[in-house]
């Protein structure tokens, strides 16, 4: 599902992100905002209002 929604423009169309290339984000992004594991950048993006919850 995350691969679907992150894009580039400059990537060709169906090009698949690598995992390696998530997890390289996913560590910068816990650096940045000082989270000790994945779960709180989970909290800090529905906190922000990156994720909307819907149901």
């Amino acid at each position: 599902m995350w691969r679907r929604h992150c894009w580039s423009p400059g990537w060709p169309a169906g090009t698949p992100a690598r995992a390696s290339t998530a997890q390289t984000h996913v560590n910068r992004a816990m650096t940045k905002l000082h989270a000790r594991d994945r779960a709180q950048l989970v909290v800090f993006a529905y906190e922000s209002g990156l994720v909307v919850p819907h149901g």
